[in-house]
């Protein structure tokens, strides 16, 4: 968006005449020497800036310009053209050092130097900015609405002020694009929120899926911070973000990080597990989430640097409870839940929600909608587990806090409370049908990039095979030199009955395959490879985001889930029909070569499977940008609105027999609950 406008500016505005006149209209259109610079109207159709914050935009300025105007030259604002003269600087030995932040720079004659100084001198005044506009004390910053719009006020005017002081300062005529730059980040700063992301390291996926949460804010203008929270130590360095620079990187005196790799699904024996993520893991975990909070509650530079920061809103994945205690410390009024694999127990639970054990399976276990009595039994099983679990792990961080603080409010109702939507990476495709509510927003594939040509080598790859190519990776968290020799032995073999197709594989060995069809590469680019209509046949661990990759594109698959929240994957993907879906403990060289033969078709017969998996790219198309969008509007509402609680089930007045309709009293019901209507309305 920033690119396309300055493009704009570029070609429209490049070689003006100095700068004499400088007005607006009241359509809200910029005007330099007679011609039109900006007009905001334009935005409207622009990625990146919603109707809403268009709207905001374009108010911002037109409450702010005129009193500005009329305040510097005592003019009356509402003349259709107001002329503002710049005087010209006298220049001195001090105009040649940097300025301190918040001061304004001196303007250098060469353009680049004037682009510098005024993209530094807004930066830096920006931030100064922010935090004396936002700045309040706890009993100002509960006064509601009007408090936040003084704020915003304030800030709009202040950037508008900064804006026409780096005009009047400059030595020499400034270049129109210069202006562009200056008016650019008065216009894509206003209204911006103040986000905290909490970012906690559990694999690659994980990572990247918050990640492009942050950069999606980031790019909508708001000022975006990721909490960088190590976990998993062999993801430690990319943050999953190109765009957020402010970055918190965080670990705990209290855990130590190596212990991670004691986890089942970070060590080989993942293959021979029934599975890859137990009890005894989940509890391991738990420990590990419980150690890094107590080091930050005794961190008190930490939470006074993030109360410092003025946030409007919280963002982190429901791993567990802390991140709505340590938000709350911090003076985070909101929060907005995500999740990277799909609806799990804590957040039916949040929501009040009864999951239905008859015909929504844990995403933690190999069953689709369709189970049968003893797979049902077995999901019984599992969401009593994930009750008790739940209530154990919430109470130990509860204690962590209330130790610290005594009376700390109950983290389940602070989440509660506190958050109006919850971003899960699911779409149609990939999740089993199941109730939900309007404050469940799916916005799966919103993580998917734009594909890219292939370079050389893939390109080359993938033209080998006469009927195409095959593409297999287990992703990210297993490393391909844990894969036991029979496993792979498995693989191999069964690649050698398909030597019309290049085998492309991601593996971390050094030489190719001794088969001539096989290839092996230690990173592969999935998304463009899939996008390539080469490809036939994606062989998968089946996570979340390669599953929704190979569907965006059309590309069916045969899954061999490892562990965790891919044994579900798996199963829904078989019942949708376009994967076959097979065992890791059970898996041999005929199943493998019959479900590649089944999902590649017979003769030139595109498969029932393809079919499938082409039908959902159809209908899947356009839907990574279509779900940025929904992200960016859903945090924004958040942020800037008071609780939706008409989003929320209003469970508060039943107890149990009313719930489930044993309650012969209605009478009383009724007038207890008009009581508690009412008492909620005199309180709010």
């Amino acid at each position: 968006m920033i690119s396309a406008i300055i493009f704009a500016i570029l070609s429209t505005t490049f070689a003006r005449p100095p700068l004499e006149n400088f007005h607006y209209d009241h359509n809200v259109t910029l005007i330099l020497d007679g011609e039109k610079l900006i007009n905001l109207d334009s935005f409207d159709h622009m990625e990146g800036i919603n109707p809403n914050m268009a709207n905001q935009l374009k108010k911002a300025i037109a409450d702010a310009l005129p009193s500005y105007l009329a305040e510097m030259h005592g003019h009356d604002h509402n003349t259709a053209a107001d002329n503002i003269h710049h005087e010209e600087s006298t220049h001195s030995p001090a105009d040649d050092h940097p300025p301190a932040a918040g001061e304004i720079g001196p303007t250098s004659a060469n353009q680049a130097d004037d682009a510098f100084w005024i993209r530094t001198d807004l930066e830096n005044f920006f931030v100064k900015i922010v935090t004396a506009s936002t700045t309040s004390t706890p009993a100002q910053s509960n006064n509601g609405s009007s408090s936040a719009e003084d704020s915003r006020k304030i800030k709009n005017k202040a950037l508008i002020e900064l804006s026409f002081s780096l005009l009047r300062k400059a030595r020499h005529q400034m270049p129109s694009v210069t202006i562009g730059i200056t008016l650019l980040t008065l216009l894509t700063s206003t209204a911006a929120l103040n986000v905290l992301i909490w970012s906690s390291t559990m694999g690659q996926s994980h990572i990247n899926f918050i990640g492009n949460i942050a950069d999606t804010l980031q790019k909508d203008g708001h000022n975006v911070t990721l909490l960088f929270v190590e976990l998993d130590p062999d993801y430690t360095i990319d943050t999953g973000t190109k765009f957020v620079r402010h970055i918190i990187r965080y670990s705990s005196p209290y855990y130590n990080s190596a212990d991670w790799r004691s986890l089942t699904f970070k060590r080989s024996v993942v293959f021979n597990s029934i599975l890859g993520l137990n009890f005894i893991d989940l509890i391991k975990i738990q420990m590990y989430t419980y150690r890094i909070c107590k080091g930050m509650l005794e961190d008190p530079r930490l939470i006074q640097l993030l109360r410092d920061s003025n946030f409007d809103l919280g963002v982190f994945e429901m791993f567990h409870s802390c991140p709505a205690g340590i938000m709350e410390l911090a003076g985070i009024p909101k929060t907005m839940l995500v999740s990277a694999i799909g609806i799990g127990y804590q957040h039916y639970r949040l929501l009040g929600m009864e999951r239905q054990s008859s015909f929504v399976p844990d995403n933690l276990i190999a069953c689709g909608a369709r189970m049968s009595f003893l797979e049902r039994l077995y999901n019984v099983f599992i969401n009593g587990c994930a009750y008790i679990l739940a209530n154990i792990f919430e109470y130990c961080e509860q204690s962590l806090f209330e130790e610290k603080f005594p009376g700390f409010k109950r983290l389940h109702d602070l989440i509660r409370d506190k958050t109006d939507y919850m971003l899960i990476n699911t779409n149609e495709f990939t999740e089993s049908t199941r109730p939900t509510l309007r404050s469940i927003q799916y916005i799966g594939g919103s993580a998917i990039r734009d594909p890219q040509p292939l370079d050389e080598d893939f390109d080359w790859i993938l033209s080998r095979g006469a009927k195409g190519a095959i593409l297999f990776s287990l992703g990210s968290l297993v490393k391909p030199s844990d894969v036991p020799q029979p496993f792979r032995r498995v693989f191999l073999e069964a690649f050698r009955e398909f030597p019309d197709y290049t085998i492309l594989w991601k593996n971390d060995e050094t030489e190719n395959s001794s088969y001539p069809n096989i290839y092996y590469r230690s990173w592969v680019p999935q998304v463009d490879l899939l996008a390539d209509g080469r490809v036939k046949l994606f062989i998968t661990h089946c996570g979340m985001n390669s599953m929704q990759e190979s569907l965006l594109f059309g590309v069916p698959m045969v899954t061999v889930p490892l562990f965790a929240d891919q044994d579900s994957n798996g199963a829904v993907a078989a019942e949708r029909g376009y994967a076959i879906n097979l065992n890791k403990l059970t898996i041999t060289k005929e199943k493998l070569v019959n479900a590649m033969r089944a999902v590649l078709g017979e003769d030139g017969m595109e498969s029932t499977y393809t079919q499938k998996a082409r039908q959902a790219a159809r209908l899947l198309k356009g839907s990574p940008k279509e779900m940025r969008q929904l992200v960016k509007r859903v945090a924004r509402i958040s942020g800037t609105e008071p609780p939706l609680n008409h989003l929320k089930l209003d469970l508060d007045h039943l107890n149990g027999l009313q719930y489930y309709n044993l309650d012969p009293r209605k009478a009383n019901h009724g007038r207890l609950s008009a009581r508690r209507i009412a008492s909620r309305s005199a309180n709010s």
